[in-house]
């Protein structure tokens, strides 16, 4: 037989499980935040280092970086022309 009893401890029981289930997604959500930001600090940190390479070079090499870059315009302009 149908007892409300039963039903509201049903409901209950459905809330705590619910809960528990959005309190683990935002536990894996959160992990998974902390993960990526470590790893876009990690890619900042060496994108940064690597900019700081290529502009000393271009520094100590004018014409060298010039004639690279002049080249590689001329090649992409080739490429997206056709």
């Amino acid at each position: 037989m149908y007892n409300s009893k039963d039903n509201a401890g049903g409901k209950s029981d459905a809330k705590r499980a619910l809960e528990e289930v959005t309190d683990d997604l935002c536990d894996v959500a959160r992990n998974a935040g902390r993960k990526v930001r470590g790893a876009l600090d990690c890619a900042t940190d060496e994108l940064t280092g690597v900019t700081d390479t290529v502009a000393a070079e271009i520094r100590n090499k004018p014409v060298q970086s010039s004639l690279i870059a002049l080249a590689a315009g001329f090649l992409l302009g080739a490429l997206f022309r056709r």
